[in-house]
């Protein structure tokens, strides 16, 4: 089972003042679980490459003191190092380590080392390959104590078969798993039993989907996970759907379209759209299926004439850049010529001399005028903190409203460059308080919330027709995202599905 081990956390600077922490699931005599290492990672840093970088820093630390934390540290960060969308190194580094560093009787590194190599080749769409990596970590674990990695496997190789339209061999590996939560091993329940549920109604088990789907929603419900429960109510409501339930249907799928409504999730409210129309034609209701329809239609023309605009305002906005490049090009070339002649210049001593004077005299004059603005935004700084407290009471709801507004009307997730910095300045305050105004608001850190904006403009463009040309990369670049494997990551985590098998599904 999972063990956590709380214990000092060592603080350290290196590659470029970034703090990094040996974690305190490293604490001696703790192993932690590979996904607890990865997901450290991920969480805390945001940018891979900055994840991969801290791994490496830290894997040197570990490395002289626990072999065991040493190698699986170094295994999550070729995991990470992999989300970077080069399959090719990750797998190369992989071997090495494989050849170098884990026993052949360390059953549970070597059960870890397979399920980092099953899941690379996951990543990169290939379950064929994954499932033999997977069945020989589970061989490995199966010799071990570590039932967590077991059921893990269990479930990753469960999925490759789902991944294949398989359902029945993926429910007989979640099913296995589900054997050690009986015996309680409690990680990953919730995946499993999302998962489990997701197999019955691909093949057909109705009632069984509904069993899970019903537990799901009433998890979800106290957890107050919004996200989740109006993807389990969807599920269910679809299940009674293609049992011939009606009633039932319209139920749940009805309060999935009002919660996705009041969320805001505009891919669950086409979606709910969809089958309450479908629901209401099979018991001939034919006026309410056309209101639906027609809602449902509506939505579809202003999610296209939305990603209409945008694609413009993306082509006006790529010929900017372009004559912005073309203008560095030509002042480049302009800097060029003039130190050409400056070198000429240089010949005389006494122009060398000037040359030197006035370099000393603005070296000088920068080094004060510097001395007093660091001064003069320290004392700034000082004094923004001591009204932050002062001034949240009348600020709060203000800035709630202008990150309502930009999140909802002017979609700046779709900004890639979007930063907290940069959020702070458009709104007129500072990153120190709108993190903390978002964070009280929204329960949620600022990446967080911004991820789970394009996820959902994500979905959305994924179940459209109008998209369904455009690549899983395209519809990244398109919602905000610089490359292909940070999307997967953000996507996987929050909809428990990859984009490619969302779209199969919608």
């Amino acid at each position: 089972m999972r063990s956590f081990a709380f214990g000092i956390v060592f603080v350290f600077f290196g590659f470029d003042g970034i703090a990094q922490e040996i974690p305190a699931f490293y604490a001696k005599n703790h192993h932690p679980v590979l996904g607890d290492v990865r997901d450290y990672y991920l969480n805390t840093y945001q940018n891979l490459t900055v994840c991969d970088s801290v791994a490496s820093f830290i894997s040197k630390e570990l490395k002289p003191k626990s072999h065991h934390n040493y190698v699986l540290n170094e295994l999550a960060r070729i995991q990470i190092l992999s989300l970077q969308g080069n399959k090719v190194e990750p797998l190369e580094q992989l071997e090495k380590l494989h050849n170098r560093e884990i026993p052949s009787d360390n059953d549970i590194l070597t059960g870890y080392y397979y399920n980092v190599y099953g899941s690379i080749l996951y990543h990169f769409e290939k379950p064929l390959e994954a499932q033999e990596n997977y069945k020989l970590a589970i061989r490995s674990f199966l010799s071990t104590a570590d039932s967590s990695g077991l059921k893990g496997n269990y479930i990753n190789l469960g999925n490759t078969y789902l991944d294949l339209n398989k359902s029945d061999s993926a429910l007989y590996f979640y099913h296995e798993a589900q054997k050690l939560e009986q015996k309680g091993v409690i990680t990953f329940s919730e995946t499993l039993k999302s998962n489990i549920a997701q197999a019955y109604l691909r093949s057909g088990q109705l009632d069984s989907a509904k069993f899970y789907y019903r537990h799901l929603v009433t998890v979800f419900r106290q957890e107050q996970n919004s996200y989740k429960l109006v993807n389990a109510l969807l599920n269910l409501g679809i299940a009674f759907e293609k049992n011939l339930e009606s009633d039932s249907a319209t139920f749940y799928l009805s309060e999935a379209l009002h919660l996705s409504e009041e969320y805001n999730l505009p891919w669950a409210m086409k979606k709910a759209l969809l089958h309450l129309a479908l629901t209401y034609q099979s018991k001939q209701h034919f006026e309410r299926a056309l209101n639906y329809y027609f809602k449902y239609d509506s939505l579809l023309a202003i999610q296209h004439a939305a990603n209409l605009e945008q694609k413009i305002g993306e082509l006006e906005l790529e010929h900017q850049e372009q004559s912005h490049r073309s203008e560095q090009e030509l002042m480049q070339e302009k800097l060029e010529n003039q130190k050409r002649k400056a070198r000429f210049l240089f010949i005389t001593s006494a122009l060398i001399l000037l040359i030197l004077l006035l370099m000393l005299y603005s070296y000088l004059k920068i080094a004060a005028k510097n001395k007093a603005l660091v001064q003069s935004k320290l004392a700034r700084a000082k004094q923004d903190n001591r009204n932050l407290n002062q001034a949240s009471e009348d600020i709060d709801r203000e800035l709630i409203n202008k990150v309502m507004k930009a999140l909802k009307e002017d979609k700046v997730y779709l900004d890639p460059k979007l930063s907290l910095e940069r959020m702070a300045k458009k709104l007129g305050s500072n990153r120190t308080y709108l993190s903390k105004t978002i964070n009280s608001y929204f329960k949620l850190p600022f990446n967080e919330l911004i991820h789970q904006h394009r996820i959902d403009e994500a979905c959305v463009l994924l179940s459209s027709k109008e998209f369904s040309n455009y690549s899983i990369e395209g519809i990244a670049q398109t919602v905000g995202y610089h490359n292909l494997s940070s999307f997967n990551t953000a996507f996987k985590r929050l909809t428990g599905s990859t984009p490619s098998r969302f779209r199969t599904s919608s």
